[in-house]
């Protein structure tokens, strides 16, 4: 990678990164087999349900700790390389294997999540066997949308990452 960019630089040419975070994250694999483990995955809303489909891990984008080893991963790259004239941009893929987006909307609804919703939204939730009945209708619309706000604002996050050092990079 240095030395392509160091060709782009020479060439004058704009170079973005391309990251595909679609494999289980070192730092958290590290934590298998510990309760704090089950806590950084996505959990169904039914209890039982279908294991999302995938052969990696699925972390809960939405999980702090999560989020800071994605964040890390992202600044590692800009920190190392950022110094080159060349380096426009970073661009992350968002497939539907990727650690940055759920399984589906009828996942991320670990404990944790769902105690941050509570206080977003000043309500409580009744237990867990209970949550499929309750989120059937316009409290699941409600989840969704908070849970895309809180999304969009991990993304600005990880959006002042690239962008630190030079604020012309683009996420």
């Amino acid at each position: 990678l240095e030395l392509m960019l160091l060709h782009f630089d020479r060439q004058n040419l704009n170079l973005i990164l391309a990251l595909d975070l679609n494999t289980a994250l070192p730092a958290l694999q590290r934590l298998e087999g510990t309760d704090a483990y089950a806590s950084i995955l996505q959990q169904p809303l039914a209890l039982g349900g279908p294991p999302a489909k995938s052969n990696v891990p699925r972390y809960n984008p939405l999980n702090p700790r999560v989020q800071e080893e994605i964040i890390t991963a992202v600044r590692e790259l800009v920190t190392r390389y950022g110094h080159h004239p060349a380096l426009a941009g970073v661009t992350i893929q968002m497939d539907g294997q990727s650690q940055l987006v759920f399984a589906g909307d009828r996942w991320g609804y670990d404990s944790q999540t769902l105690a941050q919703f509570e206080k977003a939204a000043q309500l409580k939730l009744p237990p867990r066997e209970e949550l499929e009945t309750v989120f059937s209708g316009a409290s699941r619309l409600a989840f969704l949308d908070w849970r895309a706000a809180e999304l969009t604002k991990f993304y600005a996050r990880l959006g002042a990452v690239v962008h630190a050092g030079n604020s012309q990079r683009k996420l």
